[in-house]
């Protein structure tokens, strides 16, 4: 199986090839941009941080089909939905 090797900054920036991404969930965030850029839904992803591999990605479908959501327990994952269009191109509030 083919693996992708991705870079993580901080806790907002995940890089792989020349494709930086920034999120709340940058692995998420990549899996997904990845996906609609036509990358196989099978790839598998290795997500390093300072040269040590922090986290390990099955398949990009499997992760891109995610979210995570914090409230008062413990952050869990859901299913992801993509924004209102309404609310697309809006800034982020953290940002």
């Amino acid at each position: 199986m083919r693996t992708l090797r991705a870079e993580l900054t901080g806790d907002s920036y995940v890089t792989v090839q020349s494709l930086t991404v920034r999120g709340r969930t940058p692995v998420l965030t990549l899996c997904r941009e990845l996906l609609t850029r036509g990358f196989s839904p099978t790839l598998r992803l290795e997500v390093y941080r300072e040269g040590t591999l922090a986290l390990t990605v099955r398949s990009l479908r499997e992760r891109g089909a995610l979210t995570v959501a914090e409230g008062e327990a413990s952050p869990r994952f859901l299913p992801w939905r993509p924004l209102p269009e309404d609310l697309r191109g809006r800034p982020h509030p953290d940002t």
